[in-house]
């Protein structure tokens, strides 16, 4: 069941300004870690990412309700 809301989560998440090359920076900042091996640091950054997506998404949805 939550993967039937998942796409529209994303897209409601994406649509704030700017959140999209926010985003993609957050991944690709991930994969760095990732790839120089510091599993912890990938860990933090993608829990950040994670909480900022969290709150681009409330956002988009109050925006909506209004």
């Amino acid at each position: 069941m939550n993967q039937l809301a998942y796409a529209r989560l994303v897209r409601t998440s994406l649509s704030r300004p700017g959140r999209l090359t926010e985003s993609d920076s957050e991944h690709h900042r991930v994969l760095s870690l990732i790839l120089a091996k510091d599993g912890d640091g990938a860990e933090r950054v993608m829990r950040e990412h994670v909480r900022l997506s969290h709150q681009a998404l409330m956002a988009g949805m109050d925006e909506r309700q209004s």
